[in-house]
């Protein structure tokens, strides 16, 4: 008798993106040689669960979804690619990418960073 695949439950994320490449990015997040807190922290930004004043305006916890400092939208991507020092690990990111598969930096997309459905 054939054993029956586990079901993996759907989660929130997957849901709200699903043109992301889910089994892709998981897998690379597994697969990372990066330090299991780098994990940890990448896992929470995959997920979408840091407390931006979008998130907190739609749940009804901030008056606006804009950034206190620059009044842009204040979005998981904007924290971490356009704002401080996200600006310069994004560009460090963006050109490891790139360096791996062999393209140029302007054309690895900034979701990237937030969900690695990048393919060797």
């Amino acid at each position: 008798m054939a054993r029956a695949a586990k079901e993996v439950p759907e989660m929130r994320i997957t849901r709200l993106t699903p043109e992301t490449n889910w089994r892709q990015a998981w897998k690379n997040l597994h697969t990372a040689w990066v330090p299991e807190e780098t994990k940890s922290n990448w896992y929470v930004v995959a997920h979408a669960i840091i407390p931006t004043n979008e998130r907190l305006h739609a749940i009804r916890l901030a008056e606006s979804d804009r950034c206190t400092r620059c009044e842009r939208r204040d979005t998981l991507t904007h924290r971490l690619t356009e704002f401080n020092e996200g600006t310069a690990v994004w560009q460090w990111t963006k050109e490891r990418i790139a360096w791996i598969l062999r393209m140029y930096p302007r054309h690895i997309p900034a979701d990237w960073s937030l969900r690695p459905q990048f393919q060797l």
